[in-house]
């Protein structure tokens, strides 16, 4: 990064897949990162290899005290955050209970929405701030309108 001054990015699901790799690429840069995931097994690296660029808390994003607890300890200099985390239950509609859309609701949206409403009184008072959100449900919408036989 060209700044002089360290940007501070929030990323959720950070311990694989996107989230591992986006937060690779940020702390690279220079950028101070705050880490969200549920086991800290793959953190240990990043630690070592920058230890005064990352913070991380382990927890459920599906908890809402975990969230609250999340938000109350950003940094008021917050730039952005990769909203990374939860995906559909690994089954054909006709399999799913209603129960288990209901948990994919909580996973998919519900703690997306809490965890933006907190943000966007730090990107208020900056005046700046951006959020990024990955969204595997679009490509789950996809395999249930193949399942339906509908076309796009």
């Amino acid at each position: 990064m060209n700044n002089k001054k360290a940007k501070h990015f929030l990323i959720t699901g950070a311990s694989s897949g996107l989230g591992w790799a986006v937060s690779k690429k940020l702390l690279k840069n220079g950028s101070k990162v705050i880490l969200t995931a549920r086991s800290e097994y793959s953190f240990t690296e990043l630690v070592n290899k920058y230890p005064n660029q990352v913070i991380y808390h382990l927890g459920d994003v599906n908890n809402e005290e975990f969230i609250e607890d999340l938000i109350e300890s950003l940094p008021s200099n917050l730039s952005g955050v990769f909203i990374n985390a939860g995906g559909p239950p690994a089954a054909t509609f006709e399999e799913c209970s209603l129960e288990d859309w209901d948990d994919a609701y909580k996973l998919l949206i519900r703690w997306k929405i809490q965890l933006v409403k907190g943000i966007l009184p730090i990107f208020q008072n900056n005046q700046e701030g951006t959020a990024i959100q990955q969204l595997p449900f679009f490509f789950w919408l996809i395999n249930l309108a193949k399942s339906w036989h509908i076309k796009f």
